[in-house]
């Protein structure tokens, strides 16, 4: 195992990287629904309701990921599933 994978945060990653991802995502409400419960249902309405798939992901960083650690991994995850090219693209190929 590399060093990097030591020491490898995926809340780290969601910080780091926030800007690229709120660009870039376009599978956004797959994402909230692989968040499932971690997503509460006002915030689950208004990213729904925004158009602009930027402003989903500004509402998710505002709302969903305050919420810590653990809700960034589950987010990075669902990045994983839904948006591989994506992960690749950012470096992220085979971590976790």
């Amino acid at each position: 195992m590399s060093v990097f994978l030591l020491y490898f945060k995926p809340a780290t990653f969601v910080d780091d990287k926030r800007a690229e991802l709120i660009q870039r995502t376009s599978q956004i409400m797959a994402i909230v629904e692989e968040l499932g419960k971690r997503v509460h249902p006002e915030a689950y309405s208004t990213i729904k309701a925004k158009k602009v798939p930027q402003e989903k992901m500004r509402q998710i960083y505002e709302t969903t990921l305050r919420s810590g650690e653990s809700a960034k991994a589950a987010f990075y995850d669902a990045l994983k599933k839904h948006e591989p090219d994506l992960m690749e693209d950012l470096g992220m190929t085979g971590c976790f």
